[in-house]
């Protein structure tokens, strides 16, 4: 790994954890959450000019993936209300791959290899998707 993508990767988990932090300390997490995903989106949106609009056929996924990002926000602001940063913060992160992998099993048949189901290695399953 260089120098570069290992800042890449510190940056990203800062940004990560510092929403996250922004969103428990909120008053009404869900909005804290929802303004925090509106300009995540909008900053997204710009990468359009580069990779151009989705396909017709990628639309139910697009909307699937809208549901279950509103849910995991929803779920996310509650919890938040009821424990503390510390334990919902990595039973989130925890639980993504996991729901990643069942719901990949689950929609695609798409099984992850025993070493990675043991490791939770989430780049032996990205790898194996190409």
């Amino acid at each position: 790994m260089t120098t570069l993508v290992f800042l890449f990767v510190l940056g990203a988990a800062l940004l990560h954890a510092s929403w996250n932090t922004l969103v428990k300390i909120s008053v009404d997490r869900f909005l804290g959450i929802s303004i925090i995903v509106f300009f995540a989106g909008m900053i997204a949106t710009l990468g359009l000019f580069w990779v151009g609009l989705p396909t017709l056929s990628s639309l139910p996924w697009l909307i699937l993936s809208a549901i279950l990002h509103t849910a995991y926000c929803l779920f996310l602001s509650r919890s938040y209300t009821t424990g503390d940063l510390g334990q919902v913060y990595p039973i989130a992160r925890g639980c993504a791959p996991l729901i990643t992998a069942l719901l990949s099993w689950l929609i695609l048949r798409e099984m992850l290899p025993p070493l990675a189901m043991l490791a939770g290695r989430e780049h032996t399953f990205l790898t194996s998707i190409e």
